[in-house]
């Protein structure tokens, strides 16, 4: 009888236990719940954006109005546009950034070298607040994505094929006639391309990791990947919050640093220390796939960023350790 009732119970507890597609169906249900404010935030970026480029473009005002900084691209080799694309990223998100840089006209070299930017610095003003409450000081966060950001602008115009030039990297409209209405008519088509993808992208990643938790994967790959923190410079017991920043996002994962400092759980320090990590590389999946559907090359905008900032993790941990009183890491 007590066999019985125990089989009983299982047969019970078996049934009651949702299925594989219904685990799944939840899962992209709570997905698409979430994804409805992302996608309304890329639409109120790209369409604006996207317009006044296409609009000052077509006015001719916008070479002239950056021909004062044409030397300063020049030293790179990027037409003096550029200035307009890092100047976006910086003081807005990536999503503003790719926008200009997709409505512009760049070839592949150029757009590639202003992507690596684009990826290292961008959304300034918001993230180093988040930075801060994690654990750095917004100061010396600016000033590190800005001169990483310099820098690799600076390395690849030199080490970037000179045959990456032939091939075109640009979703700006052709404005037949030259008339207005013929730029809205081009630009409407591009702009709404270009939307979808972006919106497409978040949608699938949203679900992807709504599964990832469903089935709690992201554990099982917190643990694979724990002993290789060691080799980022970090330690092995914020694996689970480096697949948060380069699965999710900076936010989500500053906010669970913050949370460790406020609990002490973890000190200023070692979140200052993320931070260099997470200042070049972070939303390493999302973002890089943002930029593969413009036509991005994925090995120029991937491993060189992850190898970077394994490189700042490194030598900040050097340069605590030979020269701690130099300044004080964490906030200041």
């Amino acid at each position: 009888m007590a066999r019985q009732r125990k089989l009983e119970s299982q047969t019970m507890q078996e049934s009651e236990s949702p299925s594989l597609p219904r685990r799944l169906l939840v899962a992209t249900g709570r997905a698409a719940k979430v994804s409805g404010l992302s996608i309304w935030h890329v639409v109120q970026v790209v369409v604006p954006m996207s317009l006044l480029v296409s609009v000052l473009e077509w006015t001719g005002f916008l070479p002239s109005l950056l021909s004062p900084l044409a030397g300063l691209t020049r030293l790179v080799g990027l037409p003096v546009q550029a200035v307009l694309v890092l100047g976006v990223s910086l003081f807005f998100n990536l999503y503003g950034a790719l926008s200009v840089l997709a409505f512009l006209t760049f070839d592949l070299r150029e757009a590639t070298i202003l992507a690596i930017f684009c990826l290292i610095a961008h959304g300034l003003p918001l993230e180093t607040i988040r930075m801060k409450k994690a654990g750095s000081s917004r100061t010396k966060m600016i000033a590190l994505r800005i001169f990483l950001g310099l820098a690799a602008v600076w390395v690849y115009s030199m080490i970037l094929p000179e045959s990456m030039a032939a091939s075109a990297f640009s979703t700006a409209p052709v404005v037949p006639g030259g008339d207005f209405l013929g730029l809205l008519a081009s630009w409407a088509p591009a702009c709404l391309r270009l939307t979808l993808s972006f919106c497409l992208i978040i949608f699938a990643f949203r679900i992807i990791l709504a599964w990832l938790e469903e089935f709690r994967v992201i554990e099982i790959l917190s643990k694979i990947l724990s002993p290789f923190m060691r080799f980022l410079g970090l330690s092995s017991d914020l694996s689970l919050l480096w697949l948060v920043i380069n699965l999710w996002g900076y936010s989500q994962g500053a906010a669970i640093m913050a949370e460790w400092i406020k609990d002490g759980k973890k000190k200023p320090q070692e979140g200052d220390l993320f931070n260099h990590h997470a200042a070049v590389c972070h939303s390493l999946l999302r973002d890089t796939a943002l930029l593969v559907v413009l036509g991005a090359p994925l090995f120029w905008i991937t491993l060189p960023r992850l190898a970077l900032a394994v490189l700042v993790t490194w030598i900040e941990r050097i340069r605590r350790h030979y020269f701690r009183r130099s300044f004080r890491a964490g906030v200041a």
